[in-house]
């Protein structure tokens, strides 16, 4: 995935139009900003 590539996400997947991938990139930065938080505890 480009950073210029078009799409959206949803259920923490990134889809455009030609394909699903993986994993969103937002919801990688969510998981990093809980662990975070978490070993802040």
């Amino acid at each position: 995935m480009t950073g210029t590539e078009r799409g959206f996400t949803f259920l923490g997947y990134w889809i455009t139009d030609r394909r699903v991938a993986a994993v969103a990139p937002s919801a990688l930065q969510t998981l990093k900003n809980g662990k975070a938080r978490l070993y802040e505890r």
